[in-house]
């Protein structure tokens, strides 16, 4: 496939994969946490696993891209199986009866989405030439916000009407997760390989080498320190 072929394809793909990602974002972003709290009553410690779900899976990003090299998987089939498993995993959080069972189902379905974030880098350095990748990343972006917020408003009014309504969110979040797998699925990737990849803990050095990034990832994780943090409080009250 040429190059603007691979290019176009992968953006139209990703704009229609984007409004289905959004619904993924607002649920485990808001709904998730919610339910925990109103419906299954979750003490501190259930809250700040599952508040934190989103940040373990970032940590294991890392080794994920390493072994998805050594395999040489293709990132747009490897993020479509997350996607299919963080599906299969809600599925168990939607009939689960009690809390641990829930809380390790949502924990678990977090942490496979978010491997997807390394892996749709990968496919937009591959496919987008570097001049074009700022206007073609920006689409998908505002689709995936609007969808995000739209989601959150219905979903605000469904759980308002009955806290009991949450299995049919979790329900759309199941085949919202489907789709955005078969959507990804069908962008055109090469196969990753350990030798562009190299070791995941690698580049942890730049973080001393380049003071200025060192500084600017400390202020970014203390940020988001405060922020998982303070989710829990802001959701309950």
């Amino acid at each position: 496939m040429k190059a603007a072929d691979r290019a176009a394809a992968t953006y139209r793909y990703d704009k229609l994969r984007a409004p289905f990602y959004g619904i993924l974002e607002a649920g485990w972003g808001t709904f998730a946490l919610i339910i925990a709290i109103r419906h299954f009553d979750a003490p501190e410690t259930y809250k700040a696993f599952i508040a934190g779900a989103w940040p373990m899976g970032f940590l294991l990003t890392p080794l994920t891209l390493y072994l998805l090299a050594k395999l040489r998987s293709r990132p747009s089939l490897a993020s479509g199986f997350m996607f299919v498993l963080s599906a299969l995993l809600m599925i168990g959080a939607t009939f689960a009866h009690s809390l641990a069972l829930f809380t390790v189902f949502i924990i678990t379905s977090q942490i496979a989405t978010g491997q997807h974030g390394p892996l749709a880098l990968q496919i937009y350095a591959e496919n987008y030439a570097p001049s074009e990748r700022g206007s073609r990343m920006t689409t998908p972006f505002i689709l995936t916000a609007l969808s995000a917020i739209l989601f959150s408003l219905l979903g605000g009014w469904l759980l308002d009407a009955s806290i009991g309504y949450y299995q049919i969110l979790f329900s759309i979040m199941v085949v919202a997760a489907a789709i955005t797998a078969w959507l990804t699925c069908q962008i055109p990737s090469a196969p990753l390989s350990p030798e562009h990849i190299g070791n995941p803990w690698q580049n942890l050095s730049l973080i001393w080498k380049d003071r200025f990034f060192g500084y600017l990832l400390g202020t970014w994780m203390l940020l988001g320190l405060g922020n998982l943090i303070t989710m829990p409080i802001r959701v309950e009250y």
